[in-house]
């Protein structure tokens, strides 16, 4: 059985109802969501990002251009800022001759411990990210930043991936949609303009004169192809300019 045969909760249930561009946009969403969890889940995890709190910061790293550079210099500052606060022990971190050589060097001590653990997270960041390719083969595939921009509200960070608020998700996405409304709806009034000055006020606009003239194919609307003729045009009367005879 397909996954959309049957909505998995109330969320999923009503965007089925609704349909159209929502449900299209969801299941867009949901796969790319898929990816995120399958290609990039387990480097963050490894890193130690994997609860609600790190959701938004997790998200803004997905969208940067190099998501790899940025996930390290992201490991690197929260776990610096683990040494300052004392969550991590120095020594758990440089080895006994790294510190003995900063201890007794005549250089800055403090550029001379920054530079030192800088290199040795670099080099800790450098083994999560082998260790998650290796596990998994990931090859970090490309993923659809603009979905993620507009969406990426609707997603919480769990101990076993991102996972979807559906409730969150339309809501965001009809918020976006107001935002955009006025576009939307200047254009339905143009469709709507453009279908009454094609009858012209010749013909009374019916539910089976829409179809006389125009046909649905394939989600598309053309022309009736049997109302183009000689006929079906003198139905709408004449189109050209009134000629003006001065008495």
């Amino acid at each position: 059985m397909d996954r959309w045969d049957e909505p998995k909760n109330p969320a999923e249930a009503k965007i089925r109802k609704i349909g159209g561009a929502l449900e299209s946009d969801y299941r867009q969403f949901c796969e790319l969501t898929e990816t995120i969890n399958r290609e990039y889940f387990l480097l963050f995890d490894l890193m130690g990002f994997n609860s609600p709190e790190d959701t938004d910061i997790v998200i803004d790293i997905l969208l940067k251009d190099n998501v790899i550079y940025e996930a390290k210099e992201l490991y690197i500052e929260r776990e610096t800022e683990r040494i300052r606060d004392g969550r991590l022990k120095l020594d758990n971190v440089l080895s006994k001759q790294t510190l003995n050589r900063a201890y007794k060097t005549t250089e800055e001590k403090e550029s001379v411990f920054k530079r030192e653990i800088h290199r040795a997270l670099a080099l800790r960041y450098q083994k999560i990210r082998t260790a998650s390719i290796e596990e998994r083969g990931l090859c970090f595939a490309s993923i659809n930043k603009s979905h993620l921009k507009i969406c990426g509200k609707a997603l919480s960070l769990t101990s076993g991936g991102f996972v979807i608020d559906g409730e969150k998700f339309i809501e965001i996405y009809g918020d976006y949609l107001e935002a955009n409304d006025s576009q939307t709806g200047s254009q339905h009034q143009e469709a709507a303009d453009a279908i009454n000055r094609f009858f012209g006020g010749q013909v009374e606009i019916t539910e089976k004169e829409l179809r006389r003239y125009f046909v649905i194919e394939h989600g598309i609307v053309k022309p009736n192809p049997q109302s183009i003729n000689r006929e079906g045009y003198m139905r709408l009367g004449y189109r050209g300019k009134t000629i003006e005879t001065k008495v």
